[in-house]
């Protein structure tokens, strides 16, 4: 078989705490410092202020974010499939291609400790696979006079001895 073509638009998604920032049509060549400062604006927005307060290392040194050295951009770090709770800091000046990202990829975004600049652990919130409220609906009964316990398949007319005669 030949190779798979390499995407030429991307979907990335860019994950902390409880917020994911989605960016679309991002080409290969878009370099990981072009998604930071697209990843900066989001961060900055009215919406997500709320969020910088609440991860935030402490009250007394609030996370500032004043640029896109603020924070960095990392991938999952997986074993035959399965995440292992480490990431990967992406090279800024390399691009997309050049870290073999996928066309429909996660990254986490790790932010930057204010008074000692040093990395703060990555922490991601995934939202629940099943809803919180439990739903109460029953299998449909079977009625006994709907159900024909014949099997399905070719219909066939049915006689009776009578009518044989």
């Amino acid at each position: 078989m030949p190779p798979r073509p390499q995407p030429k638009i991307h979907q990335i998604q860019l994950k902390t705490h409880k917020l994911t920032v989605a960016l679309s049509g991002v080409t290969p060549n878009t370099t990981i410092s072009q998604l930071k400062k697209e990843a900066l604006e989001a961060l900055k927005s009215d919406i997500s202020e709320d969020l910088i307060m609440s991860i935030s290392p402490s009250l007394s040194s609030p996370l500032t974010l004043k640029s896109h050295n603020d924070f960095e951009l990392c991938r999952q770090d997986l074993e035959r499939g399965r995440p292992t709770g480490t990431y990967t800091v992406l090279d800024p000046g390399r691009q997309i291609r050049e870290h073999g990202l996928g066309a429909w990829e996660t990254l986490y975004i790790q932010f930057f400790n204010p008074e000692t600049r040093a990395p703060l652990p990555v922490t991601v919130t995934l939202p629940a696979i099943d809803d919180d409220e439990e739903q109460s609906t029953e299998a449909p009964s079977r009625d006994a006079s709907i159900v024909d316990d014949k099997g399905k398949g070719k219909r066939r007319a049915e006689f009776s001895d009578d009518e044989l005669q």
